[in-house]
């Protein structure tokens, strides 16, 4: 559906979720593609944002970019191209269908493409480390985590500012309805009560991770950082000043056991084994639930 028939691949993620039956990917299609500004980062190790200013032949700097900082008076950054036509998909290793879940287009201007810069500056850390990695650059990713075949949980750019984590179950043969888990912008203490500040306000929700295998049976495990930015002449610093792995329940799992259903059971007739009835979603916007880990050290993990 929103695709045409005749389009193809021109683009695939490698980043995938397998269920034993059903596979989750990112794909694209089309001719069509967008520019994108990549800001030099402003917090992070320090080597790393000095190579992005000062070394990486990619590296543009213009005043007018939206990326001055303290940290980054000339607005230094990197702009790449992404294709607008989008979207997450499952493909039915069983039957051979793929389904679309989400799409981002030209009306919608989301994005499922994430950015990050990554590597090892040559000649930084320490003197016994090798040169040998790779030097950072700008490396792109999509996230999206399958369980059971017609649940998928996938991270996507809503806009400028706002970035969420959606489950999306499958409602009739083809179609994929999606709700918001959590975004960013959120109070943190929809995911911890002890996520509060000095007076006692809560913190917001700054950043959301998810991998392929976050999303088990019924289960999602996220992680996320909240609060303000950190001091940005701190070397080691990382955004947020609360941080923490969490888990919810999101459905009810479709097998009796409580497992995940994997494998193709054996085709009648030539034709494809039925798949099961699409589960209920229970993700209901500001009344999903998470659960903080207690962490002791005396205890091994």
């Amino acid at each position: 559906p929103g695709i045409v028939q005749l389009e193809t691949f021109t683009m695939l993620g490698e980043g995938l979720s397998y269920d034993g039956s059903s596979v989750a990917f990112w794909g694209a299609w089309g001719s069509e593609t967008k520019d994108v500004t990549l800001c030099c980062p402003s917090t992070g190790n320090k080597d790393r944002r000095d190579y992005c200013l000062n070394n990486d032949t990619d590296t543009l700097c213009d005043g007018n970019s939206g990326c001055v900082t303290d940290n980054n008076p000339d607005g230094c950054y990197q702009s790449k191209t992404v294709p607008v036509n989008q979207g997450v998909f499952v493909h039915d290793t069983c039957s051979g269908e793929t389904r679309l879940v989400a799409e981002a287009n030209a009306s919608n201007n989301h994005t499922f493409v994430f950015w990050n810069y990554s590597g090892k500056p040559p000649g930084s850390g320490n003197a016994d480390e090798s040169d040998a990695a790779e030097s950072p650059r700008y490396r792109s990713a999509a996230f999206v985590a399958l369980s059971e075949g017609n649940a998928v949980v996938y991270k996507m750019q809503i806009n400028n500012t706002t970035v969420g984590i959606f489950y999306a179950t499958q409602k009739g043969k083809n179609n994929f309805v999606s709700t918001p888990v959590i975004e960013t912008g959120q109070n943190c203490t929809d995911l911890d009560p002890l996520a509060v500040d000095a007076t006692v306000q809560p913190l917001l929700v700054e950043s959301l991770a998810i991998e392929r295998d976050s999303f088990r049976g019924k289960y999602l495990a996220i992680a996320a950082a909240c609060g303000a930015i950190v001091n940005e002449d701190d070397e080691d610093s990382d955004e947020g000043d609360w941080g923490g792995i969490y888990l919810t329940e999101l459905r009810k799992s479709k097998s009796k056991t409580g497992k995940s259903e994997r494998g193709c059971k054996a085709p009648k007739k030539g034709k494809a084994p039925k798949k099961g009835k699409a589960t209920r979603s229970l993700a209901k916007e500001g009344q999903q639930k998470f659960v903080r880990g207690v962490y002791d050290e005396n205890t091994p993990v």
